[in-house]
């Protein structure tokens, strides 16, 4: 695991961080990375990929019938 380090935190958000930390009774740090990752939602490599599949998906013209993909392989196999 990466390490951060944060300069020039306002002394009122550290203290607002610290008492959200004490009310989830969780290290400080514990719960800054817990409010970055809610915040960040679905990780970049995730978006990235579920956008390549839906640009490829996209490229399939609607309507049309698309062969099973197991009748192709067994094609192939058979040769």
């Amino acid at each position: 695991m990466g390490n951060l380090t944060i300069s020039n935190i306002d002394d009122e958000l550290t203290k607002r961080i610290s008492n959200l930390a004490d009310d989830e009774r969780h290290a400080l740090d514990r719960s800054v990375v817990d409010f970055v990752s809610e915040r960040l939602g679905p990780s970049t490599r995730m978006q990235r990929r579920l956008a390549e599949a839906r640009r490829i998906s996209a490229m399939t013209p609607k309507g049309v019938v698309q062969t099973d993909s197991t009748l192709l392989i067994r094609e192939d196999r058979d040769r």
